[in-house]
């Protein structure tokens, strides 16, 4: 019985195993073009060792600050205005620490994410934080629909009831 062999070739050397990853009867639907677009992307990304060198070791603010005026916005950077929405939802509708506790608790994040040393590691985390506390305020939200819909429905009768005695209080005139 022949060992099987591990390797991509009978060659004793290491050699790269040639993997068909894509069958020609299962037409890609995406464009050509686009798929040059983003191979080229990944390929022109910063390799470990020259983002190691990049990592900024600076505690003063007015250098995110800077870093701020000087950033180029897109349409992506849109996603961390999503996330303090969500995040201010969360933390008004939670009911477990106090206000001070989450007023700290935001306050320290903020702190976090200005100083360029922490700010590289929380900018990135910054959608999971989001999606923990959504997560664990997740148990209110009915209770804040509820109660939203509960002062809509009222505030909707008390207008419908001042637009009935309005119009009584026209036809008494009316009739007058």
């Amino acid at each position: 019985m022949p060992e099987p062999h591990f390797y991509a070739s009978s060659s004793p050397t290491f050699t790269k195993a040639k993997i068909p990853f894509s069958w020609p009867s299962i037409p890609n639907p995406i464009p050509r073009r686009y798929r040059r677009r983003l191979r080229s992307k990944f390929r022109s990304a910063q390799s470990p060792a020259s983002s190691i060198a990049a990592i900024q070791t600076s505690f003063d603010p007015s250098d995110t600050i800077r870093a701020l005026r000087s950033h180029r916005w897109s349409y992506y950077d849109g996603q961390y205005l999503i996330l303090m929405i969500l995040c201010i939802f969360s933390l008004s509708i939670s009911q477990a620490p106090g206000p001070l506790i989450k007023t700290g608790a935001a306050s320290l994040l903020m702190l976090a994410l200005l100083m360029p040393v922490t700010r590289q590691f929380f900018l990135p985390v910054l959608p999971i934080f989001t999606w923990l506390l959504f997560f664990f305020n997740a148990r209110y939200v009915a209770k804040f629909i509820l109660l939203f819909c509960k002062n809509l429905g009222s505030q909707l009768l008390l207008a419908n009831d001042r637009q009935i005695c309005h119009r009584k209080s026209q036809g008494q005139r009316l009739q007058r």
